[in-house]
């Protein structure tokens, strides 16, 4: 008898467990995807590229990667195991993915009437406010507690509020803060790389994405003082027209292939 309450007691413990850590491991799988969704190739790099270049593919696809992160936002507010300071985080963070939806628009009808940048963005900016800082803040309550692998680190390192990030904030708003920024998390994302690459030495395929990623971010990472320099005469000036012009030419002139980048950590997701 006391064999059969032990067994019983055991499986019941056991089946809780699992099913605490399919909660946890569901939940941190939703943050990893959500973190993807706004980060480098995904929303609001399509964002910072539509208000650049004013394209309809970037307005597209930046409105279907926030659907996306919409929806993971949702699905994570539904968990039973959310707490009510991530609960917050969720809010925070919806909040500002819709102010980029709504931006979207915006930006949409003020290239309708006018193809200079800034007239555009000065627009846009005096009817919303986005609050980047709180959404990244978010997402640091949400990332808190988990182990990230490598990968996931580098990934976020590219993502919103990171490197590739902060390089198209500083080319839209000239502001040091922001290469400075794209400086840092581009070393740290440089850093990952070499990391990884010695520990996938021997796995030819893995090193052959590795060093595509490596390739376009050492590729940013040079753009940067080039742009600085492209960027200087216009840092003082109130004229709409030669910033549309030098910061258009900037992004033309050091327009980085992002692709091979995208591909390569694809592959490693997928591998992990």
């Amino acid at each position: 008898m006391k064999i059969k309450l032990i067994t019983v007691v055991c499986v019941v413990f056991l089946s809780a467990t699992l099913s605490n850590f399919s909660y946890a491991e569901s939940k941190r799988q939703l943050v990893a995807g959500l973190v993807l969704e706004l980060g480098y190739g995904r929303a609001v790099h399509n964002y910072r590229d539509y208000v650049l270049r004013g394209e309809e593919e970037y307005r597209i696809k930046a409105r279907d990667y926030f659907g996306s992160a919409q929806s993971r936002i949702n699905e994570l507010s539904q968990l039973d195991d959310i707490s009510s300071l991530e609960r917050q985080a969720l809010n925070d963070l919806n909040v500002v993915v819709s102010a980029y939806i709504e931006a979207l628009g915006k930006i949409q009808k003020g290239y309708q009437r006018s193809r200079n940048l800034m007239v555009v963005l000065n627009a846009v900016e005096a009817e919303l406010s986005i609050n980047d800082q709180q959404a990244i803040e978010a997402i640091g309550v949400l990332r808190e507690g988990y182990r990230w692998s490598m990968v996931e680190k580098l990934v976020f390192s590219l993502g919103y509020g990171s490197a590739i990030d902060n390089y198209k904030n500083f080319l839209i708003k000239r502001d040091d803060k922001y290469m400075q920024l794209a400086e840092a998390w581009l070393e740290e994302g440089l850093t990952l790389v070499a990391q990884l690459k010695w520990r996938e030495r021997k796995n030819a395929a893995k090193l052959a994405a590795l060093k595509d990623v490596e390739t376009v971010l050492q590729t940013y990472r040079s753009a940067l003082p080039v742009m600085e320099k492209t960027l200087e005469p216009v840092r003082n000036t109130t004229s709409d027209i030669m910033i549309n012009i030098a910061v258009r030419g900037a992004d033309k002139a050091l327009a980085v292939e992002d692709q091979p980048a995208l591909d390569g950590l694809r592959y490693l997701l997928a591998q992990k």
